[in-house]
């Protein structure tokens, strides 16, 4: 111990006996740096890092992003959505003969729709009138006749 005080002794007396030296100026140009070599072992460390945690983990937040935005709802660009189909009768059979609605108009309860023909019902009525008429002519010859 005696031996390291000593030489402590000797190093702070020469310390305080040094002039103060200014700084000596950089050089001028400073010499190239070289890059330090990579080593081996630093390559496979990464690549077994992004197999083992980096994959696995990209994989899981790809699987929930599309989970989350797209994987349980349907979505549709135009918003048209499926409408169920509607047949579209009328009371009585008959010829049509005009139509007075267009594709995907929309309608209203009691909108005229189409027309049918009238005319076949027109004489069906008109045979209907004579066979009436012809029934009470028959009706009044029986009240004459039993009178």
């Amino acid at each position: 111990m005696n031996a390291v005080a000593k030489i402590d002794e000797k190093v702070t007396e020469l310390d305080m006996e040094a002039p103060a030296q200014p700084a000596a100026a950089p050089p001028a140009v400073a010499p190239p740096v070289q890059p330090a070599p990579v080593p081996v072992k630093k390559k496979r460390r990464l690549g077994r890092f992004l197999l083992m945690v980096a994959l696995p983990a990209a994989l899981a937040v790809g699987g929930g992003y599309v989970w989350v935005t797209g994987g349980r709802y349907q979505e549709t660009e135009n918003a048209n959505l499926q409408q169920a189909k509607v047949s579209i009768a009328s009371d009585t059979a008959g010829r049509i003969v005009k139509v007075d609605i267009f594709d995907n108009q929309l309608v209203k309860q009691g909108d005229e729709l189409f027309a049918i023909d009238p005319e076949p019902y027109r004489i069906a009525l008109a045979q209907a009138d004579a066979a009436v008429a012809g029934a009470r002519l028959n009706v009044e010859q029986l009240r004459a006749a039993y009178g």
